[in-house]
């Protein structure tokens, strides 16, 4: 124990640390169960608007919004893959969603990118617009998939429309497909 009455077991380790003071987990984990038990028709999500499409950001991710950095472009890749950055050692690659996806971009001047870690994996995305807390009920649930693009059609396990279209996106999967793309 030291002088002020902290131990060790009370301090996080220096990876932790070094994360948490700029990232969001979909930490609302505590948030989503006290939703859910007390009002079993909602759950609370982390969402970014594409476009006219909202993605849903996997349960168990872990989120980090960084001011526009520059990126090494990679020759001969796909021209959906900008190019990767370097976040704390760790090479990451960045992705154009609108472009993957076939949408317009805002026209607004201000470029962030969102780290998305789900599992081992992570990827970053250019985003326009802040990642949100989207508030889902049972009723917002469509009962078919509607039509999406082609490029995410496959990684979309749900739709829900409130205010706009959400899908709940498999990233894992959507990103899988992207790397087999940009590889061949």
């Amino acid at each position: 124990m030291t002088d002020e009455g902290i131990t060790s077991t009370d301090l996080l380790s220096p990876s932790i640390a070094l994360n948490e003071d700029d990232t969001f987990t979909d930490q609302d984990a505590d948030l989503r169960h006290a939703s859910a038990t007390a009002d079993s028709k909602t759950e609370t999500r982390h969402g970014v608007r594409m476009g006219k499409l909202g993605l849903l950001l996997p349960i168990n991710s872990i989120g980090e919004l960084l001011d526009k950095q520059s990126y090494c472009s990679l020759p001969n890749t796909a021209h959906t893959l900008l190019g990767v950055i370097s976040l704390r050692g760790q090479i990451i690659p960045v992705f154009d969603m609108y472009q993957i996806l076939d949408f317009q971009k805002p026209d607004t001047a201000i470029t962030r990118l969102l780290i998305i870690t789900v599992q081992q994996l992570a990827v970053a995305i250019e985003v326009f617009d802040l990642p949100e807390k989207v508030v889902l009920t049972k009723e917002d649930k469509t009962h078919a998939l509607p039509p999406l693009p082609e490029p995410i059609r496959n990684c979309v396990s749900a739709c829900y429309n409130k205010e706009q279209l959400w899908v709940d996106w498999d990233v894992l999967s959507f990103f899988e497909i992207q790397g087999q793309q940009i590889s061949a």
